[in-house]
């Protein structure tokens, strides 16, 4: 699907990822890391699209930043992404039915896997995100790799 993508969309990141929430502080540290890893990076012109940023609990303590792609509704990343065959298990029961001798499944977290993919330049111009720092200023970066919550994205793992 080749739709134009218009320019200057920006949502504004969800109130979980905002400075005074419980999670700001975990959410910030990895941002950095983020940073650190060459994932995130500065830019100085606005990319086509600026998603939200939420950030979810873990129940291991730690929280899981979610690059939201579903929103703004109408004009979010998502909504350009085009539509594909989605691969769905029922049941864990018919899960097991499609698995034969010498065949294993497992459920795994995916975030190193995801974070593992690059995407194209063309790709980076709607992978903008904004974050604010402690000391107050907001930031604008482009993700290089695949967000979560990325329509696309499950089509490499499934």
């Amino acid at each position: 699907m080749n739709v134009p993508i218009p320019k200057h969309i920006c949502s504004k990141n969800h109130p979980s990822a905002k400075p005074g929430s419980p999670f700001y502080e975990q959410a910030h540290q990895q941002i950095l890391t983020e940073i650190e890893n060459g994932n995130y990076i500065f830019v100085n012109t606005p990319p086509k699209i600026i998603s939200p940023l939420g950030v979810i609990p873990k129940p291991d303590g730690g929280v899981r930043i979610i690059h939201d792609c579903s929103r703004p509704m109408g004009s979010a990343v998502n909504d350009f992404a085009g539509e594909f065959d989605k691969q769905r298990f029922q049941t864990v029961d018919d899960a097991c039915k499609l698995v034969s001798k010498n065949f294993y499944m497992a459920k795994v977290d995916l975030k190193a896997a995801y974070r593992s993919v690059r995407i194209s330049k063309q790709s980076q111009e709607v992978t903008g995100l904004k974050w604010a720092f402690p000391d107050g200023h907001e930031y604008t970066f482009i993700d290089k790799k695949t967000p979560f919550w990325v329509k696309i994205g499950t089509r490499h793992f499934s």
